[in-house]
């Protein structure tokens, strides 16, 4: 759901996240509870909405001159163990709420072995190099 706030703001609605699993912004969740309560058969593994995780649905800066469309990574097996380690979460619910973005900061915090930067190494390999 997006809130306008004049013709031309939209409110970010990762201002309004739940900080506690299952993660979504409040009058959004009996919807994607719904959804996901749907999806418990073993058939649907692979596309099912996952809520205890915190959402990432952008990393970056709003105003960035340049913006890459990338695929959803999923979820890994690693990701529950990395965001339960302290902090984790809370940057990433801090990333998505913040006025006008941030760096992406899987790339920029110096936790080496969370999923996340391993994926984004992968994705920008080949500008990083």
């Amino acid at each position: 759901m997006t809130t306008r706030i004049a013709e031309d703001q939209v409110l970010n609605p990762g201002t309004r996240t739940t900080r506690n699993a299952p993660y979504a912004v409040p009058e959004d969740l009996p919807h994607l509870q719904a959804l996901a309560d749907t999806q418990v058969l073993p058939s649907n593994a692979p596309y099912q909405l996952n809520l205890t995780l915190p959402p990432e649905p952008f990393i970056g800066l709003h105003d960035a001159p340049l913006v890459m469309l990338l695929a959803n990574p999923g979820v890994s097996d690693a990701d529950p163990a990395a965001y339960a380690r302290p902090g984790v979460t809370g940057r990433t619910l801090q990333h998505i709420a913040h006025p006008g973005g941030t760096p992406n900061h899987f790339m920029t915090h110096p936790d080496k072995d969370h999923p996340g930067l391993r994926w984004w190494s992968r994705a920008l390999n080949g500008l990083t190099k």
